[in-house]
């Protein structure tokens, strides 16, 4: 996740400028490595997707807290992070007990498919949302732009 976490810095620019692209790439890029980690019985390619999806869990970290700052005031931006974080830990919770359940019912190859398929359906929705991704910037949040992401 660091390699990856420097890659993210390095194109934090070009992100910014295709925000809507990087979000569904993300998605889709997400799902695939599901679904290759979860069904490969080579344990060296095991190894080599878990790393490469650091990637696509920096992007998702560093798109939704640019998105944050651009889209809240000042005052709504630390409500906005503790429901945020909230919502994670929820969802979370449930995924494990869904999981846990899909895992002991069928198999752990089932549950990366269920789980692959998942966020497939979540990049299809944001594919054909990718207009409304980018959103309005709030106003507080305009002057301080340069601050958003590090590069």
């Amino acid at each position: 996740m660091i390699f990856s976490g420097l890659i993210v810095i390095r194109f934090a620019k070009l992100l910014e400028k295709y925000i809507g692209f990087f979000i569904t790439f993300r998605l889709f890029l997400s799902s695939l490595l599901t679904l290759l980690f979860g069904t490969t019985s080579i344990p060296a390619m095991a190894l080599l997707l878990a790393c490469l999806y650091g990637l696509p869990e920096q992007l998702r970290e560093v798109i939704y807290t640019k998105l944050f700052q651009d889209h809240a005031s000042e005052k709504t931006l630390a409500k906005i992070h503790a429901v945020w974080g909230a919502v994670i830990n929820l969802t979370f919770a449930v995924s494990v007990l869904l999981l846990g359940y899909i895992t002991e019912t069928y198999d752990v190859k089932t549950t990366f498919q269920f789980s692959s398929t998942l966020i497939f359906l979540a990049f299809l929705y944001a594919t054909f949302k990718k207009k409304d991704l980018q959103g309005k910037k709030h106003e507080h949040s305009m002057s301080n732009q340069s601050s958003n992401i590090p590069g």
